[in-house]
């Protein structure tokens, strides 16, 4: 598990190519299973993930789970194309005002509604959580939803 990390106190998400260049490396120069890469990144870097899906859907990453971003942008960048190759499991609360929920909430709406057969598309919304909240209770568990054991399903 390789996880990139921008400085503290900063609010821009990594770029699309940074996110590509950074799995490119990790292939290169790790023991990586190129049909077992998995994305999950939260608010900004959320944000930058549905961006590199967008424009690479499943040509690195197999699954995704993302917290508080907007996937809407992935959605108008690419459709149903990106749920052809790549599981999503999405989440956001709905008393965000960080990273507002209305983008996941018609972007997810879109990636739900494209025809089969697709890839897995999970939505999970938390009922007044706000922005930090959100990402904390999926990454600990403490939501019951089991995202580590879920991305371990996914490969090609």
């Amino acid at each position: 598990m390789l996880s990139p990390q921008h400085a503290a106190g900063t609010t821009d998400g990594p770029s699309v190519t940074e996110i590509f260049d950074f799995i490119t490396f990790a292939m290169a120069n790790y023991d990586v299973d190129p049909g077992r890469i998995y994305l999950t990144a939260l608010s900004s870097g959320a944000r930058a993930s549905w961006d590199y899906l967008g424009k690479y859907k499943g040509q690195q990453v197999v699954a995704a789970v993302l917290i508080a971003g907007d996937s809407s942008t992935a959605y108008k960048a690419a459709g149903c194309s990106v749920v052809s190759q790549v599981s999503l499991w999405t989440f956001h609360g709905t008393a965000d005002t960080g990273v507002p929920i209305a983008g996941d909430n018609s972007g997810m709406a879109s990636f739900l509604a494209c025809p089969m057969p697709r890839e897995e598309v999970i939505y999970t919304t938390y009922p007044g959580v706000e922005h930090q909240p959100s990402w904390e209770m999926t990454y600990d568990l403490s939501a019951k939803h089991d995202i580590y054991a879920w991305m371990l399903t996914k490969s090609r």
